[in-house]
């Protein structure tokens, strides 16, 4: 396992288990039971990332995971304006995301620049996976952005 599936592994698994304190903890603020389970939501998306990502990712898959956590970062720093109450929390989480999305965008370049190492994942799960991400990717990723990391993929 990489070690940044491992991180995504390991936060989502904290926002399954206790999300309650780790909000708490990251916020200062007491959980509702709503953002408990949104929380726990994210948590499992966040866990089915990391398990998407295990191994040696393709380009593409990780400019999907990149695509996601931007995304989640816009639309809680939109919750930040919209419901005062939850700011400082939605604020923390488009701090999370945001960093998630960075990272994600940095190893979609660095994957992009040179072939999977031997070994890293079965043959078998990186083709199904890399299938996987090639119909997500024509239905949400801009098509520059395909032919940008197809091209880079086959050099």
């Amino acid at each position: 396992m990489n070690r940044f599936a491992a991180i995504r592994a390991s936060y989502g698994t904290l926002l399954l288990v206790i999300p309650g304190p780790l909000i708490r903890h990251s916020t200062g603020f007491r959980a509702d039971r709503t953002t408990r389970m949104m929380a726990r939501l994210l948590g499992a998306r966040h866990v089915a990332q990391a398990l998407a990502t295990l191994g040696a990712p393709s380009p593409v898959a990780l400019a999907l995971g990149a695509e996601a956590d931007l995304a989640h970062s816009l639309s809680m720093l939109g919750l930040a304006v919209l419901e005062r109450n939850r700011r400082r929390t939605a604020l923390t989480d488009a701090a999370i995301a945001g960093s998630f999305a960075l990272t994600n965008a940095i190893l979609t370049w660095h994957t992009a620049r040179r072939p999977p190492p031997i070994g890293a994942a079965s043959p078998r799960l990186r083709e199904r996976r890399d299938a996987v991400a090639a119909a997500a990717a024509r239905w949400v990723l801009p098509a520059g952005v395909r032919r940008h990391l197809n091209a880079r993929c086959t050099r």
